[in-house]
């Protein structure tokens, strides 16, 4: 997804991450495999902020149902853009 912004989250409809995306299911990164998102988020969520830092642990939503009676969809699954742009401050 070339429109995509490094760091960027999206849900997605399916359990598993496009190509240049991340489940966010708080997992540990290596910095040095991942700067430019690590210069993004830090280590916000996690790691030691030295040589790892973690992806935010964002649980599946499940959708709605269209009634009361209802069992809720599918779960839309949360991913991270880890190959993109980065983005501008200007």
């Amino acid at each position: 997804m070339e429109d995509a912004y490094i760091g960027e989250i999206r849900m997605f409809s399916f359990d598993w991450a496009p190509k240049g995306w991340l489940l966010c299911q708080g997992q540990t990164l290596q910095i040095a495999q991942f700067q430019p998102l690590y210069a993004l988020i830090g280590n916000n969520y996690g790691g030691d902020g030295t040589t790892t830092f973690q992806l935010p642990n964002l649980t599946p939503m499940p959708v709605a149902g269209g009634g009361a009676n209802e069992k809720p969809g599918p779960a839309m699954n949360f991913a991270i853009c880890i190959n993109g742009m980065f983005p501008s401050r200007d």
